[in-house]
Parts: structure tokens; sequence; C-alpha cells
């Protein structure tokens, strides 16, 4: 609301009935006189779930550039390199490759991936992380619904367009704190199996179930 885009769509097509990936892009579409109703994303991607990954190192996944919080990000960075622990990060929002190492910890910055290598980047983890800013859109559905069709639980931080996706098992909500490697810890020894995983994907999100 507010933006040059808004004001321009709200003269272009007024009486148009928008459908929007989330409830508040509905709602505030709705208050300024058009009409609108939210679904739920959902989809089949053209990824191979391919073999999980040991138990260690932890693989934690960030991928995608969309209303991403580049602060998280960099704060995640950080916190892995001085864990002393076996975590390796995997990022995945464009830019140069590169790999940062201090002992046992790694992060791992991809370059830019075909749609095949991206979902392979995915199934090699056993978690992903979507840090998203609080902007009053949708933003960041694609990569959890991969993630779930990958068998790859979901820790979600921000995001007010995310309204319901987080059920606290598969799509797990994170407060809003100073440590998101905390954050993150806290839920891997409850995240859900592969398989329980995908079959949730299977009957709440893929074509199949619409």
């Amino acid at each position: 609301p507010g933006t040059r885009n808004w004001t321009i769509l709200r003269k272009l097509l007024p009486d148009a009935l928008f459908i929007t990936l989330s409830r508040i892009e509905a709602e505030n579409w709705k208050r300024s006189g058009g009409r609108a109703v939210a679904v739920i994303y959902g989809n089949d991607f053209p990824y191979d779930p391919g073999d999980p990954p040991p138990s260690e190192p932890f693989r934690i996944f960030v991928g995608g550039s969309s209303d991403r919080d580049l602060r998280a990000v960099a704060l995640l960075e950080r916190e892995v390199l001085s864990s002393n622990e076996p975590i390796e990060l995997v990022v995945a929002v464009g830019g140069p490759g590169k790999t940062i190492r201090n002992g046992a910890a790694v992060v791992h910055y991809l370059p830019s991936l075909s749609q095949l290598d991206f979902g392979a980047a995915i199934a090699s983890s056993h978690l992903t992380y979507l840090p998203l800013l609080d902007r009053e859109r949708a933003a960041g559905h694609m990569i959890l619904v991969g993630s779930l069709q990958m068998g790859v639980p979901v820790v979600l931080k921000g995001g007010l367009g995310m309204d319901g996706y987080v059920d606290g098992r598969f799509v797990q909500s994170a407060p809003r704190g100073d440590s998101p490697l905390a954050d993150i810890l806290r839920t891997r020894a409850g995240l859900p199996g592969r398989a329980e995983t995908r079959e949730h994907w299977r009957t709440q999100f893929s074509k199949a179930a619409y």
C-alpha cells in the first residue's frame, strides 16, 4: 500500500478479483476498495529428493532472494563459524560462490544455480532456514513448499505474509531473538523425518492435493 505500483493497479484494475498468496495482501487490497481472496501456495517442483544426508555435519540451507533478511543471514554465518560445532551453512541467495571454514564449522555461499541444482542443495540439507523481512506481501512460499517436497522441515523467521503456513512441526516459527543459530538448534532434536515431511507436502501442498 502506498507504492506507485499499487496506485497504478488500483487505477487500471479497479474491479478485478485479485488472488493473493497471503491474507495480509488480500486484506490490504480490500481495504483500499478492491476485491481479493487469499489462497495457500502449492506446487510440484522437478527436484530429485536424493539420499538423506548423514547425521553430521548438521546442514542448514538458506535460499532465495525475495524479501530475505540478509542481516539475519550474516548473523547466522558468524554464529556458525564461532560455534566450534560440526555445522554447515549452505547459502544460495545469489552472488559469487565462496567457502569459509573455522574448525568443524563451514559456510558455503553457492553461485547462481539451475533449478535442479537448487533442489539438490535443499535435498542435501537437514533443515531450511527462512529469514524474511516483515513486509506486507507474500515471499518465501516457493522455498518453503520445495523444501517440504524434499522432506526438509522449515524454520521461518519474520514474514508477515506467511500466515497459514506455520503448523508448528513441519514449518516452525522462530521468535525474533538475538541468536538465529540457537533458535535453529532448539528444533533439531524434534525435527520430523524426511518421509513424514514429504507425506505432509503430498497431502497439503502437492498438485495432487490441490
